[in-house]
């Protein structure tokens, strides 16, 4: 037999797609250690593996569900979504759809929606560098041709939009508040950003996210603000446009005049 088969049949077993222990054992295992103990050796280290890899991207959801709890989850991810590539960074991808479908979870939708802002803030953390619009950016031009331009989302800029208090609970989890009088089941809204080398993440309003989701599918500034007052939102842009532009969600400015 091949070295790549006995390594491909070797894998399976240990991620368990496989069942044919004996066979796999006797062609891999020798000496005074049992195939049994051998081979869980090997299955142990990568669910240990894929488990710290978790915890890692989703350190508030391991205090959410508690280090015994998220063990299991973690187990049962693994199972459903076996790690497809070398990088572990990589693993969490499908986890918060996980946690929206987990049945022995079911009684906490709102994990679903953490899970997926804290996907974002990983995201956010490895993606490419950029050099941020400046306020001198965006007024080099008069009032007319600012409202007609268009702006490029910097890498790392992600907006959030959830049914339950995500964003209210990861906050609290960075500052240890008190969740005592949380509304779980209020929709929120943030952007995830990383002007420099920290990710933040940050509370708006809806006015404020539909105002830079249509931004980001290409609108210009008056198209933006049109889609705001088409749904009768309130939106301050003179409070907002400091705040956007030291987040350094922008990384160009295009110009259609």
């Amino acid at each position: 037999m091949s070295l790549h088969y006995e390594q491909a049949r070797f894998a399976r077993w240990v991620t368990q797609l496989a069942t044919d222990e004996a066979q796999t054992g006797e062609a891999l295992v020798s000496g005074s250690v049992t195939v049994a103990r051998g081979l869980a050796a090997y299955q142990n280290n990568l669910r240990l593996a894929w488990r710290n890899a978790l915890a890692a991207t989703f350190p508030v959801m391991v205090q959410l569900i508690g280090e015994d709890g998220f063990t299991l989850s973690a187990r049962d991810y693994a199972q459903a979504y076996p790690s497809q590539s070398g990088d572990l960074n990589e693993f969490g991808q499908y986890f918060p759809q996980f946690m929206a479908d987990y049945e022995p979870l079911a009684a906490y939708p709102y994990l679903s929606d953490v899970a997926r802002l804290e996907w974002l803030w990983h995201g956010a953390h490895y993606a490419a560098n950029h050099t941020s619009l400046r306020v001198e950016d965006l007024m080099a031009h008069g009032a007319e041709d600012w409202l007609s331009a268009q702006v490029r989302f910097a890498p790392s800029a992600c907006l959030f939009e959830a049914n339950h208090a995500a964003v209210s609970i990861w906050l609290a989890h960075q500052a240890q508040a008190d969740l005592s009088s949380l509304q779980v089941h209020q929709r929120e809204f943030a952007i995830v950003y990383r002007p420099v080398w920290r990710v933040e993440v940050r509370l708006i309003d809806e006015a404020a996210f539909v105002f830079l989701q249509a931004l980001r599918a290409g609108a210009t500034f008056e198209e933006a603000f049109a889609m705001v007052d088409e749904m009768n939102l309130s939106l301050d842009v003179v409070a907002l446009l400091p705040v956007l532009i030291d987040a350094g969600i922008w990384c160009d400015i295009v110009w259609t005049n």
